[in-house]
C-alpha cells in the first residue's frame, strides 16, 4: 500500500512538473513569435540578450515616466509597454 501511494505521488508530481514545463516553453514560444507585433523592427536571436537590452530599469522608468510627469510632457506609454513586454521590468518599480 505504501509503495502504491509513493508511485501515485511521484506520478502526480511528475505530471505537474511536466505540465508547468510545457507551459513555460509555450510562453517562450509565444513571446518570441509575437514580439514582432509590439516591435516590428526587432529580430530575436538571443532571448537573454533581449532581456538585458530591452528591460525596463529604474533609470528608464525615471526617464520615460517620472521626469516627463514632473515637466507635464506627454508620456510615451507604447515605449514603456514595449520594454515591459520585451524584457520585463525590475521588481523595485513594479508597484509604481
Amino acid at each position: 500500500m505504501a509503495s502504491l501511494c509513493n508511485t501515485m505521488r511521484r506520478q502526480i508530481l511528475s505530471r505537474a512538473f511536466y505540465g508547468w514545463f510545457a507551459y513555460c516553453r509555450h510562453l517562450k514560444t509565444v513571446r518570441i513569435h509575437l514580439t514582432s507585433l509590439v516591435n516590428p523592427v526587432l529580430k530575436i536571436e538571443n532571448n537573454e540578450e533581449l532581456a538585458s537590452n530591452f528591460s525596463l530599469t529604474s533609470f528608464d522608468w525615471t526617464e520615460l515616466f517620472l521626469n516627463k510627469q514632473q515637466e507635464n510632457l506627454p508620456i510615451d506609454k507604447k515605449e514603456i509597454y514595449r520594454r515591459i513586454y520585451s524584457g520585463g521590468c525590475e521588481p523595485s518599480i513594479r508597484k509604481q
